[in-house]
């Protein structure tokens, strides 16, 4: 069988992200690379699920104190886990930034109207609509924990600049 290189590109592609990021790790790709390659893939397809919404007008707000934040949207029992997972993924949110900055404000806008819909569609605390949402998001890739875990980077940014979840009352105008 013979093999030109953009049949073999196409064959990468077309594996899962666990997949991709086994074979880049064989290959010896940077993981910095790797991390890079699965966010901007679940802001891509973050972006196909918000095709059908679109153009939307969300407003930006700075965001709020997050330990406020985190405290009314979470149970007393589950705050020192989401403050954890915060700190987890507020490491990713400059590179999380930059990539978004690589699409329109419209695009922008419309992935937000996306989650404020999907979110506003589940029932359920904080804790359980977050999780939905990864669930949801994740679609065929949910056993691939690199892919989840840039999904809750991208959930968890988008909560703390107030697009799900509510807001402290300081940030109430």
């Amino acid at each position: 069988i013979t093999t030109d290189i953009n049949s073999l590109l196409d064959m990468v592609e077309q594996l899962p992200h666990f997949k991709r990021r086994e074979l880049a790790i064989y290959l010896g790709i940077d993981e910095q690379y790797i991390i890079n390659d699965i966010m901007k893939a679940v802001v891509e397809d973050l972006f196909k699920l918000a095709e059908d919404y679109g153009e939307a007008k969300v407003s930006y707000e700075s965001p709020p104190y997050i330990e406020d934040k985190i405290k009314i949207n979470y149970d007393a029992s589950d705050v020192d886990d989401a403050r954890k997972e915060y700190e987890c993924a507020v490491e990713y949110f400059t590179q999380l930034q930059g990539i978004l900055k690589s699409y329109e404000a419209y695009e922008i806008a419309a992935l937000k109207s996306k989650l404020i819909k999907c979110y506003d569609k589940l029932s359920g605390d904080f804790k359980t609509r977050l999780n939905n949402l990864t669930d949801e998001f994740a679609g065929l890739n949910k056993a691939d924990d690199s892919y989840v875990f840039f999904i809750r980077v991208v959930l968890i940014y988008f909560f703390e600049i107030c697009i799900i979840g509510q807001r402290p009352e300081s940030e109430i105008k």
